[in-house]
């Protein structure tokens, strides 16, 4: 019997829910990298459409690996929510998520 490879998937999730009035907070869980990368996209890109909230905080504490198409997606949703008038803040990144952030020179951008 030949013995095949198989790519790990990466385990993932993110959750979007009110935080207050005006205020939507999303969590992601696991890996933000590019086979997950379009459903935090468009969980990020519909929470600011729906009930037009002032502000979306992405809490990065749970993301365990974050590629350089993670955080593309991250500064386009950036991108997309100020372009509305939305403060968009992306915070509590760690380990490497984090220094994946600090490397690509965008950590104080996204909002630490």
């Amino acid at each position: 019997m030949a013995h095949r490879r198989v790519r790990p998937t990466p385990t993932f999730d993110v959750r979007v829910e009110p935080d207050g009035d005006r205020a939507v907070r999303a969590v992601v869980v696991g890996d933000l990298v590019a086979v997950t990368a379009d459903a935090v996209f468009h969980a990020l890109t519909e929470a600011l459409t729906a009930g037009k909230p002032e502000r979306i905080d992405v809490h990065l504490g749970e993301v365990r690996l974050l590629d350089t198409v993670g955080i593309g997606v991250l500064l386009a949703a950036r991108n997309r929510a100020t372009s509305h008038g939305i403060t968009f803040r992306a915070y509590g990144a760690v380990g490497t998520a984090r220094q994946a952030l600090e490397t690509a020179g965008v950590f104080g951008l996204l909002g630490g």
